[in-house]
């Protein structure tokens, strides 16, 4: 029962084209050329972060605890970051459909600096 709930979780039809797929023949060359230097630069580092994570869950479930990492300096450190002063104004942007016009007229009162 525990191994099909972890086999669930990493089920290896997610993040995978169909089985049927071809790449070769369905994407441009230049997309197939660089998505295969993509592939092969960072899917051997995805499939080992994909197999330690099974191994810790598989541990975790036999009650073993996961060790974390210690804060790095970013969280321990004093420092931060000055933001713009339109980044205070959290209503800055505001989208909905314009098909319905209750909802726009709400959307343009709002107060909002931008609607889309």
């Amino acid at each position: 029962m525990l191994q099909t709930q972890i086999e669930k979780q990493f089920d290896s039809r997610i993040n995978s084209a169909p089985p049927d797929f071809d790449a070769k023949q369905k994407l441009p060359s230049e997309l197939y050329d660089f998505m295969g230097s993509l592939h092969r630069e960072f899917t051997p580092r995805q499939q080992d972060l994909v197999k330690r994570r099974r191994e810790v869950l598989e541990g975790s479930h036999r009650g073993n605890l996961p060790e974390h990492l210690l804060n790095s300096e970013a969280q321990r450190g004093d420092w931060k970051i000055e933001l713009p002063d339109y980044i205070h104004d959290q209503h800055n942007q505001m989208t909905g459909p314009a098909d319905d016009g209750e909802l726009v007229v709400k959307m343009l009162n709002s107060g909002a600096p931008g609607v889309i």
